[in-house]
């Protein structure tokens, strides 16, 4: 696949921005890759593109693989793997804040409750044990407000999810009239 400048320079520029979402800059350009291909690619398209080593590249397809934003698929007649990724601009946003959701809160939710049940465990805490359990207790709490908000958007049909999206920028608009 052969690239014009302008796309060289999106693969790279959003390889560098969405290294963020916690994958490598590799990984986030094999992802711009096959997220601007019509077609699916082979791991030997994918590395001459790019110009990264097959191992980088092999690499990086197995972590987003692991992430669900792309899959191995097969091409008729031809013997190599292929790869594709998610297109749909919804489902792709709601995999990655899932995978997100996985990979750093429900870690981060394990350490605060294994905290809050440590001071629950004690007899007597200090006025300054007290305070720091009053404010896990309101980080838990907007975690569990989170989270049931989230698990409603992840069941949405991505269409009604946009329209919901949508709606809100209109309601937000309209109770800062009243």
């Amino acid at each position: 696949m052969k690239l014009s400048t302008e796309l060289e320079n999106f693969i790279m520029n959003w390889g560098e921005k969405l290294s963020h979402w916690g994958l490598n800059r590799t990984e986030c350009q094999v992802f711009s890759l096959l997220f601007i291909s019509p077609d699916p690619l082979s791991i030997e398209e994918i590395t001459r593109t790019l110009g990264v080593a097959r191992s980088n590249v092999s690499t990086s397809l197995k972590e987003l693989i692991s992430w669900k934003i792309v899959r191995l698929v097969h091409v008729s007649g031809d013997r190599l793997k292929h790869y594709e990724c998610i297109k749909d601009a919804w489902k792709l946003f709601r995999q990655v804040v899932s995978e997100q959701k996985r990979r750093e809160i429900d870690p981060l939710i394990d350490v605060l409750n294994e905290a809050r049940m440590q001071l629950d465990s004690k007899k007597q805490i200090s006025p300054s044990e007290a305070y720091a359990k009053e404010r896990l207790n309101d980080i838990d709490s907007f975690f569990d407000q989170a989270i049931r908000w989230y698990r409603y958007l992840d069941r949405m049909n991505p269409k009604l999810l946009a329209r919901y999206v949508k709606l809100a920028g209109t309601v937000e608009k309209w109770i800062k009239k009243v």
